[in-house]
């Protein structure tokens, strides 16, 4: 690792595309192609491939792998080819077509076998990110440590090294390795210095994310995943955006800010493009989790919030509504007109004083609370006063918590 740090490179500035987990490196060739060569075609094709990524432009991109991969197979160069059948290996897995990836491995192996061998640092890291999503940690632990190694033939190899140090880091942390995780964290911060290739430091942020959130501290998680977000953001890496979308929904839910995790699950759904199973499994879990663990009510007696499934109400400066509500949540069964009147107005009850009273603040709190005011399905009639739906899932959070 020490032979990096003395001969680390200047910022790249070739496209590259690597959400966490699941990284996908840019053009990684040892050798640049020489002018006029058929290999200095295939160079840009790769790069258009991996810009359309980026841009979430999976038909397009998938053309140009395909036309990579034919490219370097006429070429004849054994390195060339193996490259392009990485790439496309990675963008297959990332659609979920396992028949593909499946079908690509096997002929990634027998080309190998017949060049005696001719594997680069691309083909194994992308191999290991594959069995690192199939759990096969053993594995992807074996791909990874040999695509190390062949990285540190040449400098020109660094981009593809801090890739694969940053997927050791996640595989030490899937395996529960955490503090080896947290030393690689370490030393890829301490070798890059800052001048990350482009796409590889939104990708060591989110691991470093998910290792604070591991270790319980969700504040520092929270910050992590924002400066993930302002590298995206600044590198105009809509791809990877969509995983930094994913774990910012991710750390909210762990956090019990519900409607916010549930706002940047819906912008990340809407984002994302059909085909990408990958990520479309995530969301997909994560919605499951959310709607489990989230509650449809949510009164923080604290600070005066009133939270639904899909909106914060501030209630400091509506007094009268935040006891009723309150009173509403702390007698789940319902709530005579007598009683309400008498913990929010502190008066005795009169039907000719307090009916239309009551009947117009049970309104401004319906206009907060329902989806549908003409079929109120949260606070319901109830004898002579009101409760709030039963099957509800609520939450109260004493002002002493």
């Amino acid at each position: 690792m020490d032979s990096i740090r003395q001969r680390r490179p200047q910022k790249s500035r070739e496209p590259h595309f690597s959400p966490l987990p699941h990284s996908f490196p840019g053009n990684t060739r040892a050798h640049p192609p020489l002018a006029g060569s058929r290999a200095e075609v295939l160079a840009p094709c790769l790069d258009k491939a991996l810009l359309r990524l980026e841009k979430c432009d999976l038909d397009e991109a998938k053309e140009l792998f395909e036309l990579a991969l034919i490219q370097a197979q006429e070429q004849g160069d054994p390195h060339e080819i193996c490259d392009a059948y990485a790439h496309l290996l990675r963008f297959y897995s990332e659609l979920g077509q396992e028949q593909q990836v499946h079908r690509l491995s096997v002929e990634i192996d027998v080309f190998c076998e017949k060049a005696g061998g001719a594997v680069t640092p691309l083909a194994g890291y992308c191999r290991g990110i594959i069995s690192l999503r199939a759990r096969k940690y053993r594995t992807a632990q074996k791909f990874f440590l040999g695509a190390w190694r062949l990285s540190q033939r040449d400098v020109r190899f660094y981009r593809v090294s801090v890739q694969i140090g940053i997927a050791l880091g996640v595989l030490s942390l899937l395996q529960g390795k955490v503090q080896r995780s947290r030393r690689m964290i370490t030393f890829l911060e301490k070798l890059t210095q800052g001048n990350w290739p482009r796409g590889t430091g939104a990708a060591l942020y989110l691991l470093k994310a998910r290792q604070l959130e591991r270790a319980g501290d969700l504040k520092s998680s929270q910050v992590a995943i924002t400066k993930a977000f302002s590298i995206v953001i600044e590198e105009h890496h809509w791809f990877q955006y969509l995983f930094v979308l994913h774990a910012n929904a991710r750390i909210l839910r762990l956090t019990q800010d519900w409607v916010q995790s549930a706002f940047y699950l819906d912008l990340c759904e809407r984002a994302t493009p059909k085909d990408l199973r990958s990520l479309t499994s995530q969301i997909q879990e994560e919605r499951l989790k959310l709607n489990l663990h989230r509650y449809d009510l949510e009164l923080d007696l604290h600070r005066a919030v009133l939270k639904t499934s899909t909106v914060e109400i501030d209630l400091r400066r509506q007094q009268i509504l935040l006891e009723m509500i309150t009173q509403l949540v702390q007698h789940p069964l319902g709530i005579p007109k007598s009683s309400l009147v008498e913990k929010v107005w502190k008066e005795k009850y009169s039907p000719e004083l307090h009916d239309s009273k009551l009947y117009y603040n049970i309104n401004r709190l319906r206009k907060l609370v329902e989806p549908n005011m003409a079929t109120p399905s949260v606070i319901l009639n109830w004898r002579q006063g009101y409760r709030l739906a039963p099957d509800l899932k609520i939450r109260l959070v004493s002002a002493d918590e």
